[in-house]
């Protein structure tokens, strides 16, 4: 019988691959609709991102095997050596799905976009805007801009 965090560990599987979907969907509709003013980029990156995580968690499992520290890591009573290879697949995909799960509730709670990164695929300057409480200003919030420009560092400006 699964245990709750096995049940979990898919869970974020299923959850993942909802949001690749979601995003990969978005994306489609609007590169074919060309909606003016929408910019379809963030949600190929979304993507793409999700794609480099599952695949860099996948490598992460063969890695762990290669280096010979595969004995030391086990799901029930199978250590990862002993695991086929589509066992080994799918824990490279519930180890990264579970941090990025995690990294979708950080941005849920997070209302101040204070941990928010540029956008893996851009072709042109991103501006966005982060509230960040101002030190020593009696508590105002403060409008920064960050400009990030792809292939070089954001210079915050107020």
């Amino acid at each position: 019988m699964l245990q709750f965090g096995q049940i979990a560990a898919l869970g974020t599987v299923v959850f993942t691959s909802i949001l690749l979907l979601r995003n990969g969907m978005a994306w489609l509709r609007l590169r074919l609709r060309k909606v003016e003013g929408v910019d379809p980029l963030p949600y190929g990156s979304a993507v793409v991102t999700q794609v480099l995580a599952w695949g860099g968690g996948i490598f992460a499992v063969y890695l762990v095997e290669f280096a010979g520290l595969g004995r030391a890591f086990s799901l029930g009573t199978q250590s990862l050596v002993e695991m086929g290879g589509w066992a080994k697949v799918l824990i490279g995909l519930m180890s990264a799905s579970t941090l990025s799960t995690v990294n979708e509730i950080k941005k849920a709670l997070d209302n101040t976009d204070s941990a928010v990164t540029p956008p893996l695929l851009s072709t042109k300057a991103t501006i966005t805007e982060l509230t960040s409480h101002a030190v020593g200003s009696g508590g105002d919030d403060q409008r920064v801009r960050h400009v990030v420009v792809p292939g070089g560092a954001g210079a915050p400006s107020v």
